[in-house]
This record gives C-alpha cells, structure tokens and sequence, in this order.
C-alpha cells in the first residue's frame, strides 16, 4: 500500500502544467457547485448524487449539512477504492469530495440570505438550458485537469472492471441506485436528475478533448 501511494503522489505531482491543472479542478468543482444550487432553486431536481447526499441531510432533520453528507458517503466509499484501485485518485479527488457539497451548501446560504427571485415561464426552462451547460461545461474542466476522480464516480468503473460487466449498465445503475435512496430519504427528483444521469458523460468527453488541446 505505501508503494502505491508513493506511485500515486508522484503520478499526480509530475503531472504537465499541475499549477493550471490544480486551478481548473477547483474552479471547476466550484462552479459544479453554483450551477447545481440554481438548478435545484428552479425546482428542477439535482443529480443523482447529490440527490442522495441531500436525502441523508434531510434525513438528520438538518443536523448534517448536505456538504458534510457528501463528504462522509465519499470517505465511506473511499475506503472500497483505496483497496481496489487507488490510481483513479489524486488531489482532484480531495477538490470534489470537499468542494462541490460545501460549495452547494454556500450558494444556498447566499439565496437566503439576498433572497433568490422566483422565476417562472419560459424564462424558467431558458434557465434551465444555461445552468445544465455551465453545470457541465464546469464538470468537463474539472475532469480535463486530471487529478483523480470522486469516489462515487470512481467505483462504477471498478465495478464494471471487476465483474465485466459494461460500464453504461454499471453506471445507470449505480446512479438510479442514488436517485431512489435521496427520493426515499426526501429530496427531490427532476429534470436535472435524469439529464445528468445520461447526457454529462458524453457532453463531458466532448469538452474535455477541447481543454486536453490547452493542457497539452
């Protein structure tokens, strides 16, 4: 184990242009974060992951905010990708098991605070449109930078790769699997759930080909 995590840190820490590399992952997490709390403010849903984080922070009567919801799951399910596949980690792993949940929890805190405005009609659904491209625009980059995945996105690729199974089958599951315990537990599901669950992938491949251009 101590060599693998020695091979891991200088895998990550040799990496090209890791300075931008780091800016990119945290911009990225960040800005994941701002267009999922507008999204779920719209009452269009959230992903599948953070549907089930929400779930278990509703489920502890709002003792458990929903960033530190994210951050035990991923600390749980970290152990299980340590053991099988530590190579999928690295720094950006860190970046989204803390960022994305707490920068959720930090945008609702500024809606109530300055108050969000209620949107409806078409201005609605135009919303909608430009939150789910900055969503993903913002999930490309910080994949593009290449510093480890997020566990909860890591363990569907082992699995596949454990059992042979294919990955879109593995990964349809394990996010339906998400969906169903946040609506059991009382978040909500919407557009943004089923949009997430099968348009980021290929979306995200698509960016991220551009950003590897620039990262050389």
């Amino acid at each position: 184990m101590k060599e693998k995590l020695i091979t891991l840190v200088r895998a990550t820490t040799n990496k090209n242009k890791l300075p931008l590399r780091v800016l990119l992952a945290a911009i990225g997490v960040f800005i994941m974060g701002f267009g999922m709390s507008v999204l779920e403010k719209l009452n269009f849903g959230t992903d599948p992951y953070t549907c089930m984080n929400n779930g278990i922070s509703l489920a502890s009567g709002g003792v458990i905010s929903l960033g530190t919801a994210g951050l035990l799951v991923s600390a749980l399910m970290l152990i299980f990708v340590i053991v099988f596949d530590i190579s999928s980690l690295g720094l950006g792993t860190v970046f989204n098991m803390v960022g994305f949940g707490y920068s959720i929890d930090l945008f609702r805190f500024i809606w109530k605070k300055i108050g969000f405005v209620s949107v409806d009609g078409t201005m609605r659904y135009v919303l909608l449109a430009v939150m789910l491209v900055i969503f993903i625009l913002a999930v490309s980059v910080y994949l593009a930078a290449d510093l480890g995945s997020a566990p909860y996105d890591a363990l569907p690729v082992i699995i596949s790769q454990k059992t042979k199974l294919p990955f879109v089958a593995v990964r349809m599951c394990w996010d339906i699997a998400a969906v169903v315990i946040g609506f059991l537990l009382g978040s909500a599901v919407g557009v943004t759930t089923l949009v997430c669950a099968f348009l980021v992938g290929p979306a995200a491949g698509a960016v991220r080909r551009a950003v590897d251009k620039i990262l050389g």
